[in-house]
């Protein structure tokens, strides 16, 4: 901006040299003329050009309501020229033109453009629209934040609800079994179960629910991580599961395969909700059909991390989906609140340190999800023979 105000000034001073060269000692009228014609009418700011004690000649590029730019003019007009001259002199000097015997006959009274005058306060107008954009970014975040935040709580209390919702279904099937007579229309594998098989069912529904209350005080606190065996944590899954599938009608089938694999440091409750609600919505995705899920453990004995698929035959995720599922509020479900998924994300990446992925899906064709977590060196990488740092693995693949 100081180099165009410099522009504008050495442009006025080289108007003032021809109006100098032009006018003489004495233009008179037909001087004026010509200086009018050949020179102000070029001149792009806005100037008016008195003489040595201030009177009006003629000016240029101003909106004052005066008609004409050369005299003569009315009292009010020249009132109005010599307002413009004394608010011009208080932005900046005029510029003297001198005679041939060095006496001053005329000033050259300027103001800067309207671009000057906008580039000077540009800067002010930006820094109030970057605070007016700052302030309402704000606002949004905060918005945001509380928006979000209501509805993770109504999110938490909804899953708290789902979370418990099945040990009581399956309590509750249990004690109709226990009172179904001889005409209660069961399977003779299911009338003919012993009360002890029963009782230790409903146990691990009732240890199901102490499990429930006990992973939500681990969430948003740095669980303590322990060795334990991956393998252990899925066989008991499965057979959590198995116990509970649909087996009248449209029966599900849930099979578990694993490779050897050594122990990891991580914390088994909150380990079983992730892969639990891996497997849910794996069920889920049957939507009420008969189904197969498979679950299987990989390790390669090369690298330090064992992986997890969990592989559905159901509807599969929709392409517009895909990018997003393990988000919070995300779901395919028309009743779900897309919660399961962003917690098992949040625990195998956040408190174990290991990928929650989208492998495979195909819509009609199934879906199939990996959870990668890294595991304990062996004591053969420690050169303590070829076991591994942990709790003993099956010699080979178990498939249930």
């Amino acid at each position: 901006m100081e180099d165009i105000r410099g522009d504008t000034e050495t442009l006025v001073r080289v108007y003032s040299l021809g109006v100098q060269g032009l006018a003489g000692e004495d233009p008179g009228d037909r001087a004026a003329e010509v200086l009018f014609e050949e020179v102000v009418k070029g001149f792009p700011y806005p100037v008016i050009a008195t003489d040595a004690f201030g009177e009006p000649l003629f000016f240029r590029n101003l909106d004052l309501g005066i008609r004409r730019e050369l005299p003569p003019w009315s009292e009010e007009d020249l009132h109005r020229l010599r307002e413009a001259v004394r608010r011009m002199d208080r932005r900046t000097p005029p510029i003297e033109i001198s005679g041939a015997r060095g006496r001053v006959i005329q000033l050259i009274h300027y103001q800067e453009s309207g671009t000057i005058t906008l580039l000077r306060y540009l800067p002010w107008i930006q820094a109030a629209g970057f605070v007016l954009v700052g302030l309402f970014a704000f606002w949004a975040i905060r918005y945001n934040l509380r928006v979000t935040q209501g509805q993770i709580y109504v999110a938490m209390a909804r899953e708290s609800a789902h979370q418990m919702g099945t040990p009581l279904s399956s309590l509750y099937g249990w004690i109709a079994l226990l009172g179904a007579g001889e005409d209660a229309g069961l399977d003779p594998p299911e009338r003919a179960m012993p009360a002890p098989e029963v009782a230790a069912a409903m146990e691990q529904d009732v240890d199901r629910l102490t499990k429930v209350a006990n992973r939500f005080e681990l969430i948003g606190r740095r669980p303590k991580l322990e060795p334990l065996d991956l393998g252990d944590v899925l066989g008991d899954l499965r057979q959590y599961f198995e116990a509970r599938l649909p087996r009248l009608g449209h029966r599900v089938e849930i099979s578990l395969e694993m490779d050897e694999a050594p122990p990891l440091l991580g914390n088994r409750v909150l380990l079983e909700w992730a892969f639990e609600n891996l497997v849910k919505n794996a069920v889920d995705a049957l939507s009420g059909r008969a189904g197969h899920i498979r679950i299987e453990l990989d390790h390669d004995p090369g690298t330090r991390e064992a992986r997890v698929l969990v592989r559905d035959d159901g509807g599969g995720i929709p392409r517009a989906l895909r990018r997003k599922i393990f988000q919070t509020g995300v779901t395919t479900k028309t009743s779900g609140w897309g919660v399961g998924l962003a917690l098992a994300k949040r625990i195998i990446e956040d408190y174990h340190g290991g990928r929650l992925e989208l492998v495979d899906s195909e819509v009609g064709r199934g879906t199939t999800v990996g959870a990668t977590l890294p595991v304990l060196p062996g004591r053969r990488e420690q050169g303590q023979g070829n076991e591994w740092g942990g709790s003993p693995q099956p010699s080979g693949p178990t498939r249930g």
